[in-house]
């Protein structure tokens, strides 16, 4: 520091003048006692120039007297410092760094909106709770970012899912239930082939417009679903009916006409008692056998061996004719009937030889029926 020089002429005030000249400076700044302030010729100062160590009290400072020039760097330590004395404008820009910051104690409040930046989050400390609610819209997600872990179950409604977004890959199985298809949405383009099955069918749902040309095929039709009423007119063709199928209850009255008949096809058996003719074969029952006497017929008795018996009972018909005749003979066959046959009340027929017969009519005698004979030659009339 070089020597102090005072321009007096910049001081109005004389007596200030005089008082500064000759009680600062000249006592100060004595050649011989003070100090010149040249940094080489140091002098002994006087006792009144003297600051003794530790002499300057607070007392002795006059208020605001300590000025920035007046206090040392670093000189101002931290128990210099009144409690709340640094308020925000004692601070410098940027003065504050993470040293001078006391733990736990930069609060919600220290920090000015929008202060906390991507680069100020420590990686995965951003939990669920710093969230607030509806804070993170699809903007904040990365691509890809949201799996099936991360979704509550029914979260995803309607309104968060867009449009042509639910492909075949999304949908579970069994997923889409009627309630989720539209009416009249499902057409044959989204049926598999084979899928419908008879359990997918309403009561009735099924009707003409619905079943293709010839689709309805036998296996289809169910025993005895075809009703009279099913069948068109004129729709049962010879072709559709089985052999031996058409029975008596299927023909109505009169519907055998002349023309429906075979030729030579009407036989003995086809006729009603009373008319069919004596060429009808009767069997013959053999020995103690009884001669049927439900039609018109004839009886060939055959008898091989020795003398043998037949019974006959009453005809069944008023008409009703019977020939008995012998057509192989070894001995006699006697045929006893129910009642008598004559007047003279024979109830026996003998045949004798080859070649006999006899002839019977039946006919109602009173309440009863009975036989009478027409015509015989060789046989025995007789009574036991």
């Amino acid at each position: 520091m070089g020597a102090i020089t005072v321009n007096y002429a910049r001081i109005k005030n004389p007596a200030l003048k005089k008082a500064i000249k000759e009680e600062v400076v000249e006592t100060l700044f004595d050649v011989s006692t003070g100090h010149n302030h040249d940094g080489t010729n140091s002098k002994t100062l006087s006792s009144v120039a003297v600051v003794e160590n530790d002499s300057v009290t607070t007392a002795k400072i006059v208020a605001g007297a300590v000025t920035t020039l007046k206090i040392a760097d670093d000189a101002v330590i931290t128990a210099k410092i009144a409690a709340d004395a640094i308020t925000a404008t004692e601070i410098a820009d940027n003065a504050v760094v993470t040293a001078g910051i006391l733990n736990a104690n930069v609060t919600a409040d220290k920090l000015a909106s929008d202060a906390v930046t991507t680069d100020k989050i420590l990686n995965l400390n951003v939990t669920k709770a710093k969230i607030a609610a509806d804070a993170i819209d699809g903007t904040k997600l990365a691509d890809n970012a949201v799996n099936s872990e991360h979704i509550t179950a029914g979260a995803i409604d309607t309104a968060h899912i867009d449009n042509l977004q639910v492909t075949t890959d999304k949908l579970a199985l069994d997923a889409v239930t009627g309630a989720q298809i539209a009416d009249a949405a499902v057409d044959s383009d989204h049926i598999a082939v084979g899928a419908i099955d008879s359990t997918h069918f309403s009561a009735g749902a099924v009707d003409a417009t619905a079943v293709g040309t010839n689709a309805v095929i036998t296996a289809k039709i169910a025993d005895d679903a075809v009703t009279a009423d099913k069948l068109a007119a004129d729709a049962v063709v010879t072709a559709s009916i089985v052999n031996l199928n058409v029975t008596a209850d299927k023909l109505a009255a009169d519907a055998v006409t002349t023309a429906k008949i075979l030729a030579a096809n009407v036989t003995a058996a086809k006729l009603e008692a009373g008319a069919q003719p004596l060429t009808t074969a009767i069997a013959d029952p053999a020995h103690e056998g009884a001669i049927a006497v439900t039609n018109t017929g004839y009886v060939p008795i055959v008898q091989t061996g020795a003398a043998q018996t037949r019974t006959l009972a009453v005809p069944t018909f008023a008409g009703q004719m019977l020939l008995i005749d012998s057509k192989t003979y070894a001995d006699d066959t006697v045929i006893t009937v129910a009642s008598a046959i004559n007047q003279a009340g024979n109830t026996t027929i003998t045949i004798n030889a080859a070649g006999d017969y006899c002839l019977l009519v039946g006919i109602e005698n009173g309440g009863a029926k009975a036989w009478r004979v027409v015509a015989s030659d060789g046989v025995t009339l007789s009574t036991p």
